[in-house]
């Protein structure tokens, strides 16, 4: 059952991993494209959306190696 449940939480925090990096470049693409037009503010706001999204994926990352741990506490039954 824990073998399972990690496996799923895994794939999860991968697919939230790689939807960050979609955002993450798509946001650095748009926040260089308003600042070459000359557009600061709208640049500013996003290289904060790409900064918020580097962060999703460090922290999805971060959980799923917590997951891990957490699961390698359980007894050998249940794994």
């Amino acid at each position: 059952m824990a073998a399972g449940m990690l496996k799923t939480f895994s794939i999860t925090a991968r697919i939230f991993q790689l939807l960050g990096a979609l955002v993450f470049a798509g946001s650095a693409f748009l926040a260089i494209a308003f600042l070459r037009d000359g557009d600061r503010l709208a640049s500013l706001f996003c290289a904060t959306g790409a900064l918020a999204s580097a962060a999703f994926i460090v922290l999805a990352g971060w959980m799923r190696k917590q997951m891990k741990v957490w699961s390698d506490k359980f007894p050998p039954s249940v794994r």
